[in-house]
């Protein structure tokens, strides 16, 4: 009996050990099914997810009710996944990622734990030692490089270790970073710089501090270190790093120096204000410990599809030597202002109307006292311009209406000239016999076109200091007694009809009107000895009909020559000669009411004068029949070579020998003497396809004679040919050659040598050596006749660059003036590129801007103000002020 009960006892426990091991399969399927749906293990599956809502407790509370995960998680890898049940965990090996909503974790060796809800990854060391793989975590904007991160999904805080992150143009290196579900970054052990390097050229060493993203990162005790070298002296207590995208308002921060005759300075600092999307306002100004000061305002504007523009005025005091010594002459103030504005219209704003404004005006000293050392171009210039323009047109686009003002300065002579408003309508050219519908040839008077033009100018010319002064109410008066004005407008009508082959007939009918609104008298007065000019504010209205008749032939003559031999294919010269005859019929006009005599000196002589001299047009010319021959030769010379690059041999290029070489002269047939006009000769071409030559000279055909009037030389010019007085043709008076060239030369092809343009390796070292210089040679001279002496001027510029590395280049600007024997303005500047800083030299070793600058700085514009400075301006020279 007991055996029965051993036997079924031993059967039981069989039968029980099957039915736990059928159990435990099928809790495993179970929790295989409702866990992570799938039931490969070993071999990594694309298509691998972890539900969030399959994990749950037999029994639930309120606060457990919500799901594990709201969203699937993506957990491939290319080696292989790795699931352990009695720790819940899921390993995954060899360039895994996990994917969860809009995060983004990559490495070499990610654990998933279940319990905790939590993911962990980390790089792993391959064949060679080195730690490859490192994690990559991505979520939306942010991006993290580290070296070990552990993510909670549930509280989405995280935990990294060797942190790299984008901050704008910055770059955080962090030891030690906390991070919260808002984005938030507590960081320890950190380090901020713009470097991009692994290991930084510079940084910010920061013990502790918070980062806001898209807001600002604060810092506790932070100091500079460069190239591993701490500089703890300087630090600072803590640090505030906006990281905001938009425009903001902030502080300018200045920059700081010294000047022997200024003294200590701030310079261009102040405030921005963002005001909004199209509208910002940037307050500057300077200070020097000798009293000299600035300040500037500039504001940028724009509105889409509207316009665009910028407003900058500046004002200045420049103040030198001591203010003890102003009645030696020691102390002396100059005050300046800048006036630049550009705005431009969108093509998009209007169809028929655009207003645009170009303005840049100053006083003649500013650019001389306040503009940059790097910019010699605000230094050479001695003229400027200004134009405010508004267009209107019309739906006949014939009709066409322009008003303006504008200005013109030169800093040399301080005069100024005031374009007060100019307004111009103007209709196009329209036939106004031609027919609608033409049927049949084009008849004769259908070929008369007319057009139509009028203006109004006012024109005020004075000096700076009549003008930029605080008393200029007082000297108005004085300044409207220069100013010109009038009108005018045309009514042109011409018609071309062509006789033979290169001769047309050109017959056309101008009437001119002119409204004057003052005129000019003169007269002697006796008791002061002078003449009195008085100005007589009366408008009067001239107007005139002129016919003219004008013939023009203008053939061209080819002459081939081919060669049989050689490179040289064909040679081909092109004659342009042409010939004009222009003819006016005096029709009887009587101008003498426009003219007046008047006494100048006290023996009584007198001389004519027009009463309308002084205003802003000449009289219609109209006095008397006129007629001239006009004359011009043109020359083109080509050939056509055989290309070496053909391979076949029979391909032809063009080659230009000369460009365009132009003789050109007139004859006035009813002058009563002097009747051939100068002589001009222009040449223009181009050499070795890198060389420009430009040539242009005038010959005087008549003698210049010298004769004794009284106490008085006298010069002119007599009828009589310089050939018969003294055997030479012409008499040059004026001539003018510049040459211009580029280094390196550019190869048959138009392109520059590469190897001296830039780098070029050859078993992995390098020859290149990219250089460029350009050579600009000019001669002028001018003998306007033989009893003055000639005036020649003779200067060579030469610009150019020299790189010596990749990262150190050497620009340079100078010339040579061959009449004064002296360097002219010389610019020399030395640049090397230090990755993520910047070193320049830059010199003007002699003259009046004589001076050095030496700059270490850091590229990036975030720290724009972290920089070595060390100058001599060209404000200490003794004689800058005089």
């Amino acid at each position: 009996m007991s055996g029965f009960f051993v036997g079924f006892q031993s059967i039981l426990n069989q039968r029980l050990k099957i039915l736990k091991i059928i159990l435990s399969l099928g809790f495993f399927c179970l929790l295989s099914w409702t866990g992570f749906s799938q039931t490969k293990v070993e071999k990594p599956d694309s298509t691998q997810l972890l539900s969030s809502s399959q994990i749950s407790d037999t029994v639930k509370t309120a606060s457990e009710s919500k799901e594990y995960l709201d969203a699937v998680i993506k957990y491939p890898a290319r080696d292989s996944t790795v699931m352990t049940f009695d720790d819940n965990m899921i390993r995954l090996y060899g360039e895994a990622k996990v994917l969860y909503k809009e995060i983004e974790l990559y490495a070499d060796y990610i654990e998933i734990s279940i319990d905790k809800k939590e993911v962990y990854a980390r790089g792993v060391l391959d064949s060679t030692g080195q730690i490859s793989g490192k994690p990559k975590f991505k979520q939306g904007d942010e991006e993290y490089d580290a070296s070990e991160i552990r993510y909670n999904f549930d509280s989405q805080k995280a935990w990294v270790t060797d942190v790299i992150t984008k901050e704008n143009e910055g770059f955080l290196h962090s030891h030690i970073t906390k991070r919260f579900p808002d984005g938030t970054l507590n960081i320890k052990d950190g380090k901020f710089t713009t470097c991009d390097a692994e290991q930084p050229h510079f940084h910010f060493a920061i013990t502790k501090g918070k980062v806001v993203p898209e807001k600002s990162m604060v810092s506790g005790p932070a100091y500079l270190v460069v190239e591993g070298i701490p500089l703890y002296f300087i630090g600072l207590p803590f640090g505030y790093f906006p990281q905001k995208r938009e425009k903001t308002s902030g502080l300018v921060m200045p920059q700081y120096g010294f000047e022997a005759n200024r003294g200590y300075y701030l310079r261009n600092g102040g405030w921005f204000f963002a005001l909004n999307d199209n509208f910002d306002l940037k307050l500057t100004g300077d200070l020097y410990s000798k009293g000299s000061w600035k300040t500037s305002a500039l504001t940028n504007y724009s509105k889409r599809y509207k316009y665009r523009g910028n407003f900058n005025f500046s004002y200045a005091k420049n103040a030198t030597g001591e203010r003890d010594l102003v009645d030696y002459g020691q102390y002396k103030v100059k005050k300046d202002f800048s006036v630049r504005w550009s705005h431009n219209q969108d093509p998009k704003a209007h169809p028929l109307r655009t207003f645009n404004a170009n303005v840049n005006m100053s006083s003649g000293s500013y650019d001389k006292f306040n503009s940059n050392i790097n910019d010699p171009a605000a230094y050479l210039t001695n003229t400027k311009s200004s134009s405010i323009s508004f267009n209107q047109k019309f739906n006949n686009p014939l009709f066409n209406f322009t008003a303006k003002l504008g200005h013109t300065q030169n800093s040399q002579t301080s005069s100024v000239v005031l374009n007060l408003p100019t307004a111009a309508f103007t209709v196009g050219r329209f036939y106004p016999f031609k027919r609608k519908v033409r049927v049949g040839k084009q008849k004769w008077y259908e070929k008369i076109d007319m057009r139509y033009t009028s203006s109004v100018e006012n024109k005020l010319s004075a000096q700076e200091d009549q003008l930029f002064t605080p008393d200029i109410m007082d000297s108005l008066p004085g300044l409207l007694d220069n100013l010109q004005n009038g009108f005018k407008h045309e009514v042109p009508m011409s018609a071309t009809f062509k006789l033979i082959p290169n001769m047309n007939l050109t017959p056309s009918l101008k009437y001119k009107g002119l409204l004057y609104f003052y005129s000019t008298h003169k007269e002697w007065d006796p008791e002061e000895k002078a003449v009195i000019e008085s100005r007589i504010n009366q408008a009067q209205y001239v107007h005139a009909l002129s016919p003219n008749i004008n013939l023009t032939y203008n053939p061209q003559i080819f002459g081939m020559y081919e060669f049989k031999r050689g490179n040289i294919k064909t040679i081909r010269h092109v004659v342009k000669p042409k010939m004009s005859l222009s003819y006016r019929p005096d029709l009887g006009y009587d101008d003498s009411d426009y003219y007046m005599e008047y006494q100048y000196d006290s023996t009584g002589r007198e001389k004519e004068y027009n009463i309308f001299g002084d205003g802003l047009y000449s009289l219609p010319n109209v006095a008397g029949q006129y007629g001239s021959v006009n004359f011009s030769l043109g020359n083109n010379i080509e050939m056509k070579v055989y290309d070496s690059a053909d391979s076949t041999g029979q391909a032809l290029k063009k080659v230009k020998l000369l460009d365009n070489m132009n003789l050109s002269t007139s004859y006035n047939l009813f002058a009563d003497s002097i009747n051939l006009a100068p002589i001009r000769l222009t040449a223009r071409t181009r050499i070795f396809n890198n060389v420009n030559i430009n040539f242009s000279s005038t010959f005087d055909p008549y003698t210049w004679v010298q004769r004794q009037d009284g106490a008085v030389k006298r010069i002119y010019k007599i009828n009589q040919f310089e050939i018969n007085h003294s055997g030479i043709p012409a008499r040059l008076s004026n001539a003018s050659l510049s040459v211009g060239f580029a280094l390196p030369l550019k190869t048959k092809s138009g392109k520059a040598n590469q190897q001296s343009s830039k780098f070029y390796q050859e078993n992995g070292i390098d020859y290149g050596l990219p250089w460029s210089v350009r050579f600009d040679y000019s001669f002028r001279y001018t003998k306007q006749n033989p009893f003055v002496d000639s005036r020649i001027t003779q200067t060579l510029r030469f610009t150019g660059k020299f790189e010596f590395s990749p990262n150190w280049s050497f620009n340079y600007s100078s010339g040579y003036d061959f009449v004064a024997k002296e360097l002219t303005y010389t610019n020399l500047q030395i640049r090397r590129n230090l990755h993520c800083w910047s070193m320049s030299f830059n010199i003007i070793p002699f003259g009046d801007r004589k001076s050095y600058t030496f700059q270490l700085n850091v590229n990036s514009n975030m720290f724009k103000d972290v920089k070595y400075r060390k100058e001599k301006s060209w404000f200490d020279n003794s004689d800058i002020f005089n």
